[in-house]
């Protein structure tokens, strides 16, 4: 009875209705970037990667009406940083789900190379490693230093250039290629005069 009511992170699950590996563009802009209902493949299709979140305690019950703002989005690998926390649309529902769509204010980008996933926190704490969601976020701030500048600026040239080790950063609109997509978003971003996270 100890256990009633108290998350289990190995018997809790999140799922994502991405198919594939996707990537949303985030910012440092407020009111911009990209919804989970907004995910793109590799191949620049738009694809929906909400995640569900089903909750449940040490007996396997699920735990209705869990507050919101005890559960979160984060990268596994600390890349990309969200400004404030991701939540869920709402806390649990008496079926002890909760549904993830909004876009994630944010700065730096998913370490994609280094296997970098998206997970979901439990009062800080992530759910099972094997539960870790293969969803990427970028930004224009390529640097993650909190705002769009002449820094990010040289590393979006050089990807653009061909000549980025990883040119994940700066694919903004994420098709595998850095474009004249691309550099329209950054641009967007650099000209705004309300960026970082607050």
């Amino acid at each position: 009875m100890a256990v009633a009511g108290i998350p289990d992170l190995t018997l809790s699950t999140a799922v994502t209705a991405a198919s594939t590996q996707v990537s949303v563009y985030s910012t440092t802009v407020p009111g911009t970037g990209n919804s989970l209902l907004q995910a793109r493949t590799v191949a620049g299709a738009v694809m929906n990667a909400t995640i569900t979140l089903t909750l449940k305690d040490g007996n396997g019950d699920p735990i209705a009406f869990y507050p919101m703002e005890d559960m979160w989005l984060a990268g596994s690998l600390g890349g990309f940083v969200s400004c404030t926390p991701c939540l869920p649309n709402a806390g649990t529902d008496a079926l002890g789900v909760a549904t993830f769509t909004a876009a994630n204010l944010g700065k730096g980008h998913s370490n994609r190379n280094g296997g970098e996933k998206t997970q979901v926190l439990i009062s800080g704490t992530p759910l099972a490693v094997a539960q870790n969601l293969n969803i990427l976020y970028n930004s224009a701030d390529i640097n993650g230093d909190n705002v769009v500048n002449g820094l990010d600026l040289g590393l979006f040239v050089t990807a653009l250039k061909g000549l980025a080790a990883d040119n994940y950063g700066a694919d903004l609109q994420y098709d595998g290629a850095v474009n004249g997509l691309d550099l329209g978003i950054f641009v967007g971003c650099l000209k705004s005069t309300t960026q970082g996270c607050q």
